[in-house]
């Protein structure tokens, strides 16, 4: 329910919308188009690594003209998915969805193996998922990036450690 509400104020609706909509919200659905128009037209390579901001301007919307402004620049699109997409097209997006396909993949299987509550297993994976709900909005920089990896090899290796104990 509070992710519901929390959502909905992001998008000017509910009764949250005055506490959590900032303009800089609406800035982000900006990049995020630019990131992927970068990514669908450069499918296969993307526009580059650190390239995004050398595009931005040439794939942005009209609509950014007018908000954020035609003198805005960034250099990220504010999500990590599309920054990888748009950096390296198709291939690296596939790839970086397979990883995190891979780490859901032992969540549910932590889920099912335990058949008591293990902290360490619940501790890693709330903060997983606070990490990729964060990476949504949040610029793909090392101090976000560094928690993914980290984090989804650590899900990743205890419960491979703990199948391979044959504790549950």
């Amino acid at each position: 329910i509070i992710g519901t509400l929390v959502t909905a104020g992001a998008f000017q609706k509910g009764p949250l919308s005055s506490l959590i909509y900032k303009p800089s919200l609406t800035f982000r659905g900006e990049y995020w188009n630019a990131g992927w128009q970068m990514g669908i037209s450069h499918p296969l390579l993307g526009v580059g690594m650190d390239s995004y901001g050398i595009w931005y301007r040439r794939m942005r919307a009209p609509s950014a003209l007018i908000s954020p402004g035609a003198e805005t620049t960034s250099d990220a699109a504010h999500n990590v998915f599309l920054d990888i997409f748009a950096s390296g097209g198709f291939p690296l997006l596939i790839s970086y969805l397979l990883l995190q396909a891979l780490v859901i993949f032992y969540i549910r299987r932590g889920l099912r193996n335990f058949k008591k509550y293990d902290l360490t297993f619940v501790t890693l994976t709330s903060t997983w998922i606070c990490y990729l709900a964060q990476s949504i909005i949040s610029i793909n920089q090392i101090g976000l990036a560094i928690w993914g990896w980290i984090l989804s090899g650590l899900i990743i290796g205890y419960i491979r450690s703990q199948s391979n104990n044959n504790v549950g």
